[in-house]
């Protein structure tokens, strides 16, 4: 932690796909301390944009644990605060907000692409004994996008990244990193690639406490 004046703001965004496990728990609760400690913004967001998978019941399965062993949220569920609503499901416009205005800087572009044609590509891919990268078979005049087809951003500037993480270090990934990857199904629902960052700027979270294979 660097001695800004920066208000820290930590969010726990698990997903309701089944019962809460301690490994959902323990990454939240690194969230809630660090907020804590620094007497910021302990948000609860609940990420339930894959309909298919969620379990019923499994929302108040976690609120109940989180409260069970002393992790009380300052803005979330049942509590409310200046940027609910705090579930996903309820924020679709707002993804939606987003992903006209990078179709608009031409940063998004609609895939009609069918999956017989994307299976082809991967099984070509992997003769190849390459990587499969959609971006290669990017379409040339994509279709104007109506919400009933995917849509993919559009990764314009292949070069390496680099950032700083407070437990690893100094990160970096190259181009073989860089896809044009789903920011909203066909079904109208984001990814959770484009959800969490939409709602991670619109709620001014600081810090992401997340597993080392979300890196």
């Amino acid at each position: 932690m660097d001695d800004s004046n920066k208000k820290v703001v930590t969010r726990f965004a698990p997903s309701p796909t089944g019962f809460i496990h301690v490994g959902n728990l323990r990454t939240g609760l690194y969230a809630w301390l660090l907020a804590r400690k620094y007497n910021g913004t302990f948000i609860l967001r609940i990420e339930d944009t894959d309909k298919k998978r969620e379990v019923l019941g499994s929302i108040e399965h976690i609120k109940k644990a989180m409260l069970w062993i002393g992790m009380n949220w300052d803005e979330g569920p049942d509590v409310g605060g200046p940027h609910a609503p705090y579930l996903q499901s309820e924020r679709l416009e707002l993804y939606k907000s987003y992903a006209q205005t990078l179709i608009n800087s031409g940063f998004a572009y609609a895939d009609s692409s069918s999956a017989e044609e994307i299976d082809t590509w991967k099984k070509n891919a992997e003769s190849e004994k390459k990587p499969f990268l959609f971006r290669e078979h990017r379409p040339e005049n994509p279709p104007m996008w109506d919400g009933t087809l995917p849509l993919r951003f559009k990764v314009k500037e292949l070069k390496r990244y680099s950032w700083t993480d407070a437990v690893r270090g100094e990160l970096s990934a190259g181009e073989e990193a860089l896809d044009d990857f789903i920011l909203i199904k066909s079904d109208g629902f984001p990814t959770y690639n484009f959800a969490h960052i939409v709602d991670d700027i619109e709620m001014g979270v600081t810090h992401v406490m997340r597993g080392q294979e979300f890196i």
